[in-house]
């Protein structure tokens, strides 16, 4: 996890981003603590902290930074350039805490758990708006698991994990008009009768967060 210190919208790279109505820090401090000391005080689990750096508001969306597959790093090409300099981070901290640190060809654009989820014995990575579908073949060659590839085709569900959240082996919550029909297929396929499915009149989309 990181503490978002320096957390704030100081730039726009999806719908939800404004920079003329910037984030309640205070706000953000204070709901980050609280889940904190839940995780670490009442559920007892060990959480590793990365230090914020000034300048990089997103770091605390920790699941972008790359991908952990049995103490391999898979690190994020971020898309956008105000994101970039992240990776050097991430990338030292896994380093130095024991991991491989792997690195996916420059012109192949991947955003780590953001974009890619495990579900069984398969991972389901979303692509279009932030990860490139062309990483998920280097990536395949990485962990060995099957990938399954799923379009993204609606710009404010620019990440999987907006849109997609497997639990446990057998079931997902995931919300249909985010993807394309093929992918809605293949959810089905794999996923099926366990699976709950999400309409827009589900979605208060007035109160979704402005992640990046």
């Amino acid at each position: 996890m990181c503490r978002p210190t320096f957390y704030n919208i100081r730039y726009e790279i999806n719908p939800w981003m404004d920079i003329h109505r910037p984030a309640d820090t205070s706000t953000a401090l204070y709901q980050w603590d609280r889940l904190y000391n839940i995780l670490t005080k009442e559920i007892k689990a060990v959480v590793e902290l990365i230090e914020p750096q000034p300048w990089l508001p997103d770091m605390t969306f920790t699941a972008n930074a790359g991908l952990i597959y049995k103490g391999n790093f898979i690190c994020s090409n971020f898309r956008y350039p105000q994101r970039q300099p992240e990776a050097r981070f991430f990338s030292e901290w896994f380093r130095t805490n024991g991991y491989k640190v792997i690195n996916l060809p420059e012109e192949h654009y991947f955003e780590g758990e953001g974009d890619a989820l495990f579900s069984g014995d398969n991972l389901f990575a979303g692509y279009r708006f932030r990860s490139d579908i062309r990483s998920h073949k280097f990536v395949w060659k990485i962990i060995g698991k099957r990938i399954i590839s799923m379009e993204l085709i609606d710009p404010a569900f620019y990440h999987l994990d907006t849109c997609f959240c497997p639990i446990g082996d057998d079931t997902v919550i995931y919300y249909p008009d985010a993807f394309d029909s093929y992918a809605n297929r293949v959810i089905k396929n794999y996923i099926d009768r366990k699976s709950t499915r999400l309409n827009s009149s589900h979605i208060p989309l007035s109160r979704m967060p402005s992640s990046a």
